[in-house]
């Protein structure tokens, strides 16, 4: 039996009271919802019609009761649909329209706020929906928009490492940045950055802690996220990543394997250095066009990386226009920096120190900064390049060489690298260059004179990566891999040593023996997302009279940017699309007729399809446009069949399907465009018909 709403108003009263000490006293300034009461379901659905009938009495909204209203509201906001919200309320409270008042209602809501600390809505959406914000903002996470939550989650799954110390504010902003093709509505509820925050906290946390939500109120809202199986999922990985930031300590787990066996595994469970960065920074590359003469090009980074950790930059991206400031040339459209490979671009002038290489325009603060900071050339004295064949050299920029190969050196001064070589014409202003060749053996006033211009001769091993390749990589060590995979290596030696050291981001390193193989194999895996530089020395153990002595013979130094990869979301397309499975793959109008055909649609869940089923006539004109379905994505097999057999039901269905001499079923979906299924008609002969005058039914 349900309680009266005198009990009822007392019970809820003392319950937020409660309630909002309980989180005053936590220190973390969670808000009160009205979600977050203390009635059961049977009271909760019987207290529209509780309060109708008190409306009935007194023919207006009783003050001693304003709780209760306040509680109703949020209840009807949690099952919003965002089609309408009064109507409703209207069918939920007897005697609403009529003597309703929205007015009072909100009034109630900020002395709901006012008394318990309740939340308050913010951005666009209180500003445009004066009164369904606050009930809609006290329903924390109505239904239609926990799908689209979970999936934003999903997407932000590589970033929750660090969100668990965040704020709420910074919280909701990861989120946004994260949703792809949002719902008007759910793109109001995601400005309201610190109310998502806030729940993305209590749902990552699995009801863990008490201070953010009341734990019925949050039990209800994950249950009613796993009842929806894409959303079960996608919470469950967004879980499984949402641990507290931890970083690497000495003495961690270790596993070594004698080359021998073929591989050294080394695990990094937690780096730190973790950062927001992607790897933008140009490279120069030489191209030779003939007698001594050089060009120089710069090969444009490419962006994919960093909109991937900043979803926001893509749009302005795709609008904006992109200059190389030594390119002299007009603008072209940025979005090409989109593509995965970089683009070469030829230098009229070498690049003065600490110049942008790349100037977008309309400006945007957030990347020039970023770009300023990234796309310039590395301040130096002289620039090395390595040639490849006859006709390519590429940029090395340790500055280091080895004894048997070939470069182009170029310097602004030419008294800086004369003597290192033979001259060479670099046809870019403010450039000169000569080509180096070294021998086998470096004597030492060689070595010497090499020194002197700035360039260090290396005796060192040579690694390469093996297995998976990397995103990026140049020879002489700086490469990029997503945090998923595992960066394997080949270290390849010309001299010899006893063991090989290991350091990782300046941390103690760690000492492996490797006996006499000549090629060891080298595995680092966990590398958090950043920036993260691994030291690799060989080192050779030398005895003399005094003892034993160790002795570093080479050093390689690899720069690593580990990326989160890509959002993909099971079951999709990288990209907004349909996804049609059709059967039989060349249907005819008798599959039709005789519910043969069968049809699945996939596609973003926030989109809705239309199937119309067309008949034409030999002309192609057509004759008739029969509605079959209006549903939201996905579309089952059962639905498409249950659709197709109710339309088939129907009282003269069918009749025009013998005047037809063809037709298709036509799929719409919004911006994502439109499918045709045509459908072959073979008539046989037909010999007599009868059509019956009364009811104009072909028979």
């Amino acid at each position: 039996m349900s309680m009266s709403l005198d009990d009822t108003e007392a019970i809820l009263r003392e319950h937020f009271a409660a309630l909002a000490v309980a989180k005053k006293s936590a220190g973390l300034g969670h808000p009160v919802f009205a979600l977050e009461h203390c009635l059961p379901n049977y009271e909760t659905e019987a207290l529209g019609a509780a309060l109708g009938e008190s409306l009935g009495r007194a023919r207006h909204l009783a003050d001693p009761y304003w709780v209760c209203w306040v509680v109703h509201a949020a209840e009807q906001g949690y099952e919003f649909d965002g089609l309408e919200y009064w109507q409703s309320f209207a069918d939920s409270v007897p005697n609403w329209s009529s003597r309703g008042d929205r007015s009072q209602l909100r009034r109630w809501f900020k002395a709901f706020a006012q008394t318990y600390g309740g939340a308050e809505p913010s951005g666009a959406w209180s500003i445009h929906y004066r009164n369904i914000c606050w009930p809609v903002t006290n329903a924390l996470l109505p239904r239609d928009l926990q799908v689209q939550l979970a999936q934003c989650l999903f997407n932000a799954r590589h970033q929750l490492a660090r969100a668990y110390d965040l704020p709420s504010e910074r919280v909701g902003q990861l989120i946004q940045r994260h949703s792809q093709a949002p719902s008007s509505r759910f793109e109001w509820f995601l400005q309201q950055h610190d109310l998502v925050g806030r729940i993305v906290h209590a749902l990552l946390q699995g009801g863990e802690s008490q201070s953010v939500l009341h734990a019925p109120t949050l039990h209800r809202i994950i249950g009613d996220l796993n009842s929806k199986r894409h959303a079960r999922e996608w919470l469950k990985d967004a879980q499984r990543l949402y641990v507290p930031y931890q970083f690497r300590v000495s003495g961690q787990r270790t596993d070594f394997m004698h080359p021998a066996q073929g591989r050294v595994e080394h695990s990094l469970a937690g780096q730190s250095g973790a950062d927001e960065r992607a790897l933008l920074v140009p490279r120069l590359a030489l191209r030779h066009v003939g007698q001594e003469k050089w060009h120089a090009s710069l090969l444009v980074p490419s962006f994919q990386g960093l909109v991937q950790l900043h979803p926001n930059l893509r749009s302005h991206l795709e609008r904006a226009s992109v200059q190389i400031s030594c390119h002299n040339e007009g603008a072209s459209q940025a979005v090409a920096v989109l593509a995965g490979q970089p683009r070469e671009r030829r230098l009229r002038r070498w690049p003065l120190e600490g110049e942008a290489l790349l100037k977008f325009a309309p400006p945007n603060p957030a990347l020039d900064l970023i770009v300023s900071a990234e796309c310039q050339l590395k301040h130096s004295s002289v620039w090395l390049f390595k040639r490849i064949g006859e006709g390519n050299a590429t940029q090395i920029t340790g500055l280091n060489v080895l004894a048997g190969n070939d470069y182009i050196v170029v310097a602004r001064d030419s008294g800086r690298i004369s003597g290192l070589g033979r001259a060479v014409a670099i046809e870019c202003e403010g450039a000169h260059g000569v080509a180096l060749e070294l021998p086998g053996v470096i004597t030492t006033q060689r070595e010497a004179a090499l020194q002197a211009a700035g360039l260090v001769v290396r005796r060192t091993i040579s690694i390469r990566p093996v297995g998976l390749l990397p995103r990026q990589w140049n020879d002489e060590g700086l490469g990029e891999w997503l945090t998923t995979e595992a960066a394997c290596f080949a270290i390849d030696r010309d001299h010899d040593f006893d063991s090989y050291q290991i350091a990782i981001d300046g941390e103690p390193a760690q000492t492996f023996d490797c006996g006499n193989e000549r090629t060891i194999y080298l595995q680092l895996s966990q590398l958090t997302a950043g920036r993260h530089q691994v030291s690799i020395s060989t080192r050779r153990t030398l005895v003399k009279a005094t003892g034993k002595i160790i002795k570093t013979c080479g050093t390689f130094e690899l720069q690593m940017m580990v990326r989160p990869p890509g959002t993909w979301v099971p079951g999709t397309l990288c990209h907004q699309a349909l996804v049609l499975d059709v059967r039989p793959l060349n249907p005819a109008l008798d599959d039709l007729v005789e519910e043969r055909l069968t049809l699945g649609i996939q596609g973003d869940h926030a989109r809705s399809v239309d199937v119309r089923l067309v008949l034409h006539d030999t002309s192609g004109n057509a004759l008739e446009r029969h509605e079959l379905l209006h549903h939201r994505l996905p579309i089952t097999e059962d639905v498409w069949l249950k659709a197709l057999h109710d339309f088939l039901s129907r009282a003269n269905a069918t009749q025009d399907f013998l005047s037809a001499s063809g037709g298709y079923v036509l799929i719409e979906s919004e911006d994502l465009g439109e499918y045709r299924i045509s459908l072959r008609h073979e008539p046989r002969p037909l010999r007599w018909a009868m059509k019956s005058l009364r009811n104009n039914a072909w028979l």
